[in-house]
């Protein structure tokens, strides 16, 4: 199996939900004020932290990652929406499940490759045979956010690492480039599809 069969599979695992998740937390945003998770934050900051972004963010990450640049802009636009203070329409997000929908549905997976559910006690494959398991992946994460926010460059020593994550190719690419502030967003959204 090919790098890139890997990440289209693993794409498909990870972003099969997104846009129901991405719809809860649009709601529950809605229900609790300017973006639900703003901690003490100003409005600006809140739209940046995001966890609807954050889920819309991966998404499109993760999708121009495989190549599919339609659900790429799809992602984008509902993304930069948000972002703006922008309220994303039903229509907005009727067009990126059904480009969702599509690539999904030209991913073959073979029987048993991946179990339903959430990445559960193994993060990835690297393709060496290293495993990064959830508690390194966690502590991993911790020690990287604040280096991440003090724009140190440190987190470059945490590359060979993060490599064996999926969907870690974002994140890798921002660091490499000193991009900490888009960074630390693209951390939380994996914070959020690794369930830790």
């Amino acid at each position: 199996m090919t790098m890139a069969e890997k990440q289209r599979m693993e794409f498909a695992k990870t972003q099969r939900d997104a846009v129901l998740k991405l719809k809860e937390a649009l709601q529950a945003e809605a229900n609790t004020g300017v973006c639900g998770h703003t901690g003490g934050k100003s409005a600006a900051e809140g739209l940046l932290f995001s966890k609807a972004r954050r889920i819309a963010h991966s998404l499109k990450s993760t999708a121009g990652l495989i190549g599919e640049t339609a659900l790429f802009d799809a992602a984008g636009k509902i993304e930069d929406t948000i972002a703006s203070g922008g309220e994303v329409s039903e229509i907005d997000l009727d067009a990126l499940q059904e480009e969702l929908s599509g690539v999904i549905a030209g991913i073959k997976i073979p029987e048993g490759v991946f179990p339903s559910g959430s990445v559960g006690g193994n993060c990835s494959d690297s393709g060496n045979g290293t495993m990064l398991d959830k508690n390194a992946a966690r502590e991993l994460f911790s020690r990287l956010h604040p280096l991440l926010k003090t724009h140190s460059s440190e987190c470059l020593s945490f590359i060979p690492k993060l490599a064996q994550l999926p969907q870690s190719a974002v994140l890798v690419r921002q660091i490499e480039q000193f991009e900490f502030s888009h960074a630390i967003i693209t951390l939380k959204t994996m914070e959020d599809i690794f369930d830790l």
